[in-house]
């Protein structure tokens, strides 16, 4: 049967010839495989392939029928048009550390419409808004989503004191707090003094927390990279 749904690619990979096989986290069915025929052929002068590309937010037509694992596009289109995403390299380095995290969590065929609300939505925000610590907002408030990320800073802080202790002591206590209430509470835009210096390490302590309670989450091959922006 048809349906229609929003999706958000997460990648893909090649399939014989000229076919690919996609990754997208939708809207009515959570994660589920795509194969798209014919679009990797020299004669192909649509660009279809750039839907594709992760964190698009598409709007489209499936075929999906209830134990199928690969299924069929009628129909695609982009829902939202990126203006900075794919094209400023902050952004898109950002975009690509999200991206992987993303693949490491959401595994699960089950339609979550709140889930899949907040993630479009903050794709549209990260392309129009200049925040230094959207990509830890993101992962907070991804990992409440998900299940295992504390409602405040001072659950997570009380957790950090066991996983991260060293965290805490390079920041001294009360600083520490400051932040990461911040990083709970306040809007993607809103910014805090002296960010850049706190960001490198945090990133590291919430990488190590979504590894603790994400089986098989493993390294990021964009971490360093992350570290650097």
């Amino acid at each position: 049967m048809l349906f229609k749904t929003r999706g958000i690619p997460l990648g893909y990979i090649k399939y014989k010839e000229t076919s690919i096989i996609a990754k997208i986290y939708t809207e009515e069915f959570g994660l589920q495989s795509y194969i798209q025929n014919g679009i990797r052929t020299a004669s192909n002068k649509n660009t279809k392939i750039a839907l594709f590309q992760p964190l698009t937010l598409l709007d489209m037509v499936v075929y999906h029928k209830k134990g199928v694992d690969l299924h069929r596009i009628s129909e695609m289109k982009t829902s939202y048009t990126y203006q900075a995403l794919h094209t400023d390299i902050r952004k898109l380095t950002i975009g690509s550390f999200l991206t992987e995290i993303l693949i490491k969590c959401l595994k699960d065929e089950t339609k979550n419409e709140e889930l899949f609300g907040f993630l479009f939505t903050s794709f549209v925000a990260l392309d129009h808004l200049h925040s230094n610590d959207f990509h830890l907002k993101c992962m907070i408030r991804l990992g409440q989503y998900l299940g295992f990320m504390p409602k405040d800073a001072d659950g997570l802080l009380l957790q950090l004191n066991f996983l991260s202790p060293n965290f805490i002591q390079k920041i001294s206590e009360i600083e520490c707090k400051k932040w990461l209430h911040h990083l709970f509470e306040s809007d993607f835009e809103v910014s805090y003094p002296n960010a850049q210096t706190y960001i490198p390490q945090t990133i590291d302590v919430l990488v190590e927390y979504y590894a603790h309670h994400v089986p098989g989450f493993g390294n990021l091959r964009s971490l360093e990279i992350i570290r650097s922006i």
